[in-house]
């Protein structure tokens, strides 16, 4: 269950999620777990207001940290969009992509 030190949080996104994404998330928070991977939308958007990075956000890390190259980068986040299951817009794609050459 939820730790008292992170009620405030739990209250405020319980109701909009399933309780086990609320307490993941109330987890990451607390433990200051930087990446929370999800194939909720709501979930997402909550994890990304919270400060957490999803899929594209690993890959742009990925990039900036010197781990992939851009080119590299570019062809993840063009094959998570075409090939997997994740559900991504085209917007979030473009900003993913600029975020990269930002």
């Amino acid at each position: 269950m939820v730790a008292p030190d992170d009620v405030t949080t739990f209250l405020k996104i319980y109701g909009k999620l399933h309780l086990g994404e609320t307490e993941c998330l109330c987890l990451c928070k607390q433990l200051k777990v930087p990446i929370f991977l999800t194939d909720d939308l709501g979930a997402r958007k909550e994890a990304q207001r919270l400060g957490s990075v999803g899929s594209l956000g690993i890959v742009a890390r990925a990039y900036h940290l010197g781990v992939i190259s851009l080119l590299e980068a570019e062809k993840y986040i063009m094959e998570l969009d075409e090939t997997s299951s994740l559900f991504v817009t085209r917007v979030i794609v473009q900003r993913a992509l600029e975020q990269l050459r930002n």
